[in-house]
């Protein structure tokens, strides 16, 4: 299985999930705003809706990378998935340095506890961003690569024989 099915799986998966975990409360709050009616807001849906998506998003700059094409659609799709995976990245950066800071207001004795197993939450996170800027730097040249075929492509048969 190559890593692009992988990412699809994955994204299927946890779209389902999120979907199976938090739809009707999504929809409860909607109809409780579209009726002005009181109403209490949980945010988790929305800090796990992202992971639900990124995945589709690692999938989409994969398939992109893979191919070179003259039309200026996919050098646009590579920038767009290119910025949601920098979005998420940053989003990760965030949320490490927010449990990094919590655990240690927290946590004040510092006593080899099962507590202590929270700080592999924010070292994930960080492991999560610092990987997914690698992969994003390491593929950055595929955004430079279709913005040249799209120069290139500019350039038809047509236009040089007019010189």
């Amino acid at each position: 299985m190559s890593v692009s099915r992988l990412f699809l799986a994955v994204g299927i998966a946890l779209s389902f999930g999120w979907l199976f975990l938090f739809a009707q409360s999504t929809l409860k709050l909607i109809t409780a705003v579209i009726n002005n009616e009181p109403y209490y807001i949980d945010v988790v849906p929305f800090y796990l809706l992202p992971y639900a998506l990124v995945a589709f998003s690692a999938f989409s700059y994969i398939d992109g990378i893979k191919r070179v094409s003259p039309k200026p659609m996919l050098l646009i799709k590579q920038w767009v998935n290119f910025v949601l995976l920098t979005s998420f990245a940053l989003l990760q950066l965030f949320l490490s340095i927010v449990f990094f800071y919590t655990f240690f207001e927290t946590f004040t004795t510092f006593q080899p506890t099962l507590e202590w197993f929270l700080i592999l939450l924010p070292i994930v996170f960080i492991a999560i961003c610092i990987l997914l800027f690698l992969f994003l730097f390491k593929t950055r040249k595929s955004l430079n690569s279709s913005l040249m075929a799209k120069f290139i492509s500019g350039f038809s048969d047509k236009k040089l024989d007019n010189f």
